[in-house]
C-alpha cells in the first residue's frame, strides 16, 4: 500500500495515556495503518521513549502545532489535551482516546465530527469513516477571530 496520508499523535501529559494510545494504534490492521505516515509530538513536559513503537512512528517532532497541522490529515490525542482545538478549528478530523477510568474532559466533547474511541476496533472504524466525512473550517467555533475586534470595542465603549 502507498502511504498517502499523514496522521499526528499528540502526546498526553500522563505518559501512560500516551502509551495506551500508541498501543491501540500499534494493534490496527496493517491494511489501515499502512495508509498513514505516523508523526508523533510528545507533550513538552512528558517526553516519551518510543523504543517499543519504532516500527509504528515514522517521524517525531517538537515543532509547534501551527507548523505541523497544515500537513496533517488526521489527529489522534487523549481526552485531557487542549491540543485538539487547533486541528478541529482547521477542519482536520480528530480522534480522541478516552479511557473507562477517567472522565471525558475533552474540550471537544459533544462536537459533531469528533470521534471518541476506547478500543482498537473503534479506532479502526473511526479511521475508515474519516475518509467519507467532509469537515468544515470552523474559525469561530472557539475563538473570536474578527480582526476588527467588535466585541472588545463594544465592551470598552470604543464604538
Amino acid at each position: 500500500d502507498h502511504i498517502n496520508k499523514n496522521l499526528l499523535i499528540i502526546g498526553d501529559y500522563v505518559s501512560e495515556m500516551t502509551n495506551r494510545g500508541l498501543d491501540l494504534l500499534n494493534k490496527l490492521d496493517i491494511s489501515i495503518i499502512s495508509q498513514y505516515k505516523i508523526h508523533f509530538k510528545s507533550h513538552p513536559a512528558t517526553p516519551i521513549k518510543l523504543n517499543r513503537f519504532n516500527n509504528l512512528i515514522n517521524q517525531t517532532t517538537n515543532n509547534p502545532l501551527s507548523q505541523i497541522l497544515p500537513k496533517m490529515d488526521v489527529v489522534i490525542a487523549t481526552s485531557s489535551t487542549s491540543g485538539v482545538i487547533e486541528p478541529f478549528i482547521l477542519g482536520i478530523p480528530v480522534i480522541i482516546i478516552i479511557d473507562s477510568y477517567n472522565l471525558n474532559t475533552s474540550p471537544l466533547r459533544g462536537e459533531p465530527g469528533v470521534s471518541f474511541i476506547r478500543t482498537t476496533e473503534e479506532l479502526q472504524q473511526a479511521l475508515i469513516s474519516i475518509n467519507s466525512e467532509i469537515l468544515q473550517y470552523k474559525p469561530d467555533a472557539y475563538f473570536w477571530t474578527d480582526s476588527e475586534l467588535p466585541r472588545w470595542k463594544k465592551l470598552l465603549n470604543l464604538n
